[in-house]
C-alpha cells in the first residue's frame, strides 16, 4: 500500500518484480560475483538487472555486470528511464520499460 512512497522505492520496485517472476519461473536466482545481477532465471539462460530509475549517473554500472556475464539473454527493467539513453548498439542487453516486461513474452516460462 506504501508504493506511492518514494522512500525505498529501489526496493519496493525490484520485490515487485521479484513477485511476477516467481509467478513467471519455477527457478529464480540472483548472482553475486564481482558484480551483482539481481535476477536470475535457472535453465533459460536469462539475467535480469531491475532499477526504478534509469539515468547516465547509474547506466553504467547497471550495464557493467550484465556485459560481463555469459547470459544468452540479458534484460534492464525500468520504471523510470531518460530518453535521451538508448541502448547501445553493440550490447546485447534488452532495455525495457516496466509496462514491457508485463506483456514480454520470453520472460515467461512457456517461452
Amino acid at each position: 500500500m506504501n508504493l506511492i512512497d518514494r522512500e525505498n522505492f529501489d526496493q519496493r520496485f525490484e520485490n515487485i518484480i521479484f513477485l511476477e517472476l516467481t509467478s513467471r519461473f519455477k527457478f529464480l536466482s540472483y548472482l553475486i560475483n564481482e558484480n551483482e545481477i539481481d535476477f536470475v532465471i535457472k535453465g533459460k539462460d536469462i539475467a535480469i538487472q531491475v532499477c526504478f530509475d534509469l539515468t547516465f549517473e547509474n547506466y553504467e554500472r547497471e550495464m557493467k555486470s550484465l556485459r560481463k556475464s555469459n547470459f544468452q539473454n540479458k534484460y534492464i527493467i525500468y520504471l523510470n528511464k531518460y530518453a535521451e539513453i538508448q541502448n547501445h548498439k553493440n550490447d546485447d542487453i534488452k532495455i525495457i520499460s516496466f509496462f514491457e516486461f508485463l506483456e514480454e513474452k520470453q520472460l515467461s516460462e512457456s517461452e
